[in-house]
């Protein structure tokens, strides 16, 4: 697996990473993670509806943003398929027991106690 080497490489060179990947889900990333050596943590919308979301993408888009040029109807198909995701995230997490922040609502609160738990479990 690609995510493997690359992690095994940086695990070599003693470097200290963050890997931002939407489409690594927990079951698979717990089979090439050593739990002891790295934190890992999530983050989602489950609790979201699609029109929901749809009010904060509207909200926070930028002027390039491909969501600018897709219909409302199109963009609530692709929302609900993201929040699918989302849940089977959330639910996988709990499984394996990476810790999940749903940043739903109140997204910048969400954001500081995941860095709270962060600093905490690398003891900064």
């Amino acid at each position: 697996m690609l995510l493997e080497e690359f992690i095994s490489h940086l695990e070599y060179e003693d470097i200290n990473y963050v890997i931002d990947l939407y489409q690594v889900y927990p079951k698979d990333l717990v089979e090439v993670i050593d739990k002891d050596k790295h934190l890992v943590v999530y983050f989602g919308y489950p609790h979201l509806s699609p029109e929901e979301k749809l009010v904060y993408v509207k909200k926070y888009s930028r002027e390039k943003d491909w969501t600018r040029n897709t219909s409302d109807k199109e963009m609530l198909k692709i929302l609900k398929l993201f929040i699918a995701e989302n849940q089977m995230m959330y639910r996988e997490c709990k499984e394996v027991g990476y810790k999940f922040f749903d940043t739903g609502n109140e997204f910048l609160k969400k954001l500081e106690k995941a860095v709270e738990h962060i600093h905490k479990e690398i003891e900064i």
